[in-house]
């Protein structure tokens, strides 16, 4: 079993540092386990996820595999299938597994999470995307290191923005049961379950390096973001650029991989977004 609550806490920080670059405010609350749809202004991903990304950042990888498992197994859920908001807790999973040492737990945490990312590589379409896209962040935070020389500047995004979440398809409830309920509209943070995604594809490629290619679940992934899953001539085609181009980094087609990602990494090669960091990994 891919969860599994830790005996021992041991010493890490590579995850821990990156993680704290992708920490943002703590919005909604956790669902019920099994529920179809989130209640009331739920957002997602959840407060809980929040919550176990700051004890990963604080280096407390046992609380953060703990809240992440709680997260997860409330997730929501349409009949047995669950639905995107579990490809950030099953990221968190695998991150808070690859920090304590257990590395085939986390690469199976990983494919969890990438399976949901093709399972449900349309979901971006469903996306109500702002009128107005990404702006210049106003006030942008200067690294205390060094000066940046790609050009680039933050923009700025809307905390959350809604998803048509239907109640599930007819057909396969008649023929598998389940529960069907009226589509709703949830408040969601897609710039994260995305982070998710391609933390989730990073990670796996770099603890299976050579084998990373190889696995039915990083195959489909790579076969649903090929077709492009998110509006046409949108600024969210940068995410499907760095999603994709890390699913071919994992798979060792650097030739394709790197003009993917080379484009992703800004939008239109003015304005970094949420993926930015993790492409220029």
């Amino acid at each position: 079993m891919w969860y599994r609550a830790p005996s021992t806490s041991l010493l890490g920080g590579f995850a821990a540092i990156l993680v704290v670059s992708v920490f943002v405010s703590h919005l909604g609350a956790r669902g019920a386990q099994g529920q179809i749809v989130p209640r009331g202004a739920q957002t997602v991903p959840t407060v809980a996820y929040d919550a176990a990304l700051a004890s990963l950042a604080n280096g407390d990888y046992g609380v953060a595999l703990e809240t992440a498992g709680r997260d997860y197994a409330a997730g929501v859920r349409a009949g047995n299938q669950r639905w995107i908001d579990s490809i950030a807790s099953a990221t968190v999973i695998g991150e808070s597994h690859y920090e304590l040492g257990a590395l085939r737990d986390a690469i199976a945490a990983y494919d969890e999470a990438i399976l949901l990312g093709s399972t449900h590589a349309e979901w971006l379409l469903a996306v109500q995307f702002p009128p107005q896209g990404p702006q210049p962040s106003p006030r942008p935070r200067l690294a205390t290191w060094g000066r940046s020389a790609r050009g680039t500047k933050p923009a700025t995004f809307p905390e959350t923005m809604s998803i048509r979440q239907t109640g599930g398809d007819p057909e396969k409830v008649l023929q598998q049961g389940g529960v069907l309920a009226a589509p709703v509209n949830v408040p969601i943070r897609p710039h994260e379950i995305m982070r998710a995604l391609v933390i989730a594809t990073y990670r796996r490629g770099v603890i299976l390096g050579p084998l990373a290619g190889e696995g039915d679940a990083i195959d489909a992934l790579n076969n649903a973001l090929a077709k492009r899953p998110a509006p046409a001539n949108h600024w969210s085609q940068s995410w499907i650029d760095v999603a994709l181009g890390a699913a071919a980094w994992s798979q060792g087609r650097l030739d394709q991989a790197v003009p993917l990602i080379e484009r992703g990494v800004s939008l239109g090669g003015k304005h970094d977004h949420p993926l930015t960091a993790w492409g220029l990994l």
